[in-house]
């Protein structure tokens, strides 16, 4: 579960979407400051270990 849409402005660690597994949400969080290039799921859809589900730029100087 996400609301972020492309063009949206993200940071390190900020809690990008939540997943849940096996009735427990987990949370994930932007690995770099950027900005939401694409989002690549919508909210509902089954996603597996490992899948990108968003593309971020990120800042420059950024890791």
């Amino acid at each position: 579960r996400s609301v972020l849409r492309e063009g949206d402005r993200v940071k390190e660690g900020q809690v990008i979407a939540a997943i849940e597994a096996m009735k427990v949400p987990n949370e994930l969080r932007c690995p770099t400051s950027g900005t939401i290039g694409r989002v690549l799921v919508e909210d509902g859809d089954g996603v597996e270990y490992g899948q990108t589900l968003f593309l971020i730029q990120p800042d420059e100087g950024s890791p």
